[in-house]
């Protein structure tokens, strides 16, 4: 054999030999990596009005956090455990107690004034809690708690804006006594006076109110251009429909992103709290064979943006981890339209959005 054919062998065994050197390196690697990584579940606490006069808000955000659950893949799990709070603190107290104890939940979910009492717990027990809720207060005060939807103080200086913009110089207030009705209330008022609308009455009802006769009544005197209900759904139906039977032609306007007799508003004006991405649309109505509700849309973005934040961890993270990570999130369009974070990234606010009645369907306000 000559020499140079003896070089060409080594040469080849040199390489044979590298080859299957990396190919071993690679394939440990990769088993070590997989060892460090651990194949774990989000355990989450959904806190909803899931019966009594909400239960169709809470069904429709369960909806909402099923559909963001339904596309997640890879290592992490997410396992959803629901409790009904009816809308009422105590019960939201126990179903939170509940879910923390027994169920051993990671993220908990709350909404609107039954967030209140879970916040302190989610603190107590160090775990993440994520709000649908137009008051952002607790975000500020508790370590682990978010709230995600536009602010009261966005929703009242939204409506001042359009006001101004239809040209209204005059207008009554009837006004549900909740706490979230009063905070919006106040604001209005106060940023109704730098754009000098002149207010004719503002009057508080109690929530279950149902003869508004006297509250009409008092409205319609000095003959405002509009009259603005802080109130939902079946209450601002019958405050509408009473004040339509002392004057037929009385403009009224309220909250009207919820199912509502739209006729009764025909060609009128209002302030939503958030935009629906029209594909989530779609998707939901493919799937539940019904359109959203409520909040739904929120939902989803609120569920996405929680288990984003538990991505890129080797191991199951610590809530103070996840915390960080949704600290951190960026401004996005998603399913309920811009989704801004603010206050440190503790709160999430959708973008209001003026809305008009035409043709009996929910259209934008072209002014």
């Amino acid at each position: 054999m000559q020499l140079g054919e003896i070089f060409l062998i080594e040469a080849k065994n040199t390489h044979t030999y590298f080859m299957y050197f990396f190919r071993t390196l690679f394939i440990l690697l990769f088993f070590c990596t997989s060892l460090l990584s651990e194949s774990y579940t989000v355990r989450w606490g959904l806190a909803l009005p899931l019966s009594g006069p909400l239960a169709r808000a809470g069904e429709d955000i369960r909806r909402g956090i099923e559909m963001a659950f339904s596309e997640v893949t890879g290592e992490i799990k997410h396992k959803l455990f629901f409790e009904d709070t009816q809308n009422q603190n105590k019960n939201a107290v126990t179903a939170a107690q509940k879910l923390i104890s027994v169920d051993k939940v990671d993220v908990i979910v709350g909404l609107w004034e039954t967030a209140e009492p879970i916040a302190p717990l989610a603190d107590r027990y160090n775990i993440v809690h994520a709000s649908i809720r137009w008051n952002s207060d607790i975000a500020d005060q508790f370590k682990n708690t978010f709230t995600f939807e536009a602010t009261y103080d966005d929703y009242a200086k939204s409506y001042v804006n359009l006001f101004e913009s239809m040209g209204i110089k005059t207008l009554s207030i009837l006004n549900s006594d909740l706490v979230g009705w009063n905070l919006s209330l106040k604001s209005f008022l106060e940023y109704s006076e730098l754009a000098k609308f002149k207010i004719l009455s503002v009057q508080t009802y109690l929530p279950d109110e149902k003869d508004f006769k006297v509250y009409a009544y008092k409205a319609l005197k000095g003959d405002p251009d509009i009259i603005l209900v802080n109130d939902t759904a079946e209450s601002l139906e019958l405050v509408t429909r009473k004040i339509r039977e002392l004057k037929n032609k009385q403009r009224v306007t309220g909250y009207l992103g919820l199912p509502i007799n739209l006729e009764l508003f025909e060609n009128e004006s209002y302030i939503g709290l958030l935009e629906t991405d029209s594909d989530f649309e779609d998707k939901f109505f493919k799937t539940y064979k019904t359109p959203v509700y409520l909040r739904a849309q929120l939902a989803y973005d609120l569920a996405i943006t929680v288990k984003n934040a538990y991505k890129n961890f080797p191991t199951k993270p610590t809530t103070e981890d996840v915390v960080k990570k949704i600290k951190a999130s960026k401004k996005r369009l998603g399913a309920s339209g811009p989704l801004i974070p603010t206050n440190n990234g503790k709160v999430f606010r959708t973008k209001c959005v003026a809305m008009q009645i035409k043709n009996g369907k929910r259209v934008k306000y072209e002014g």
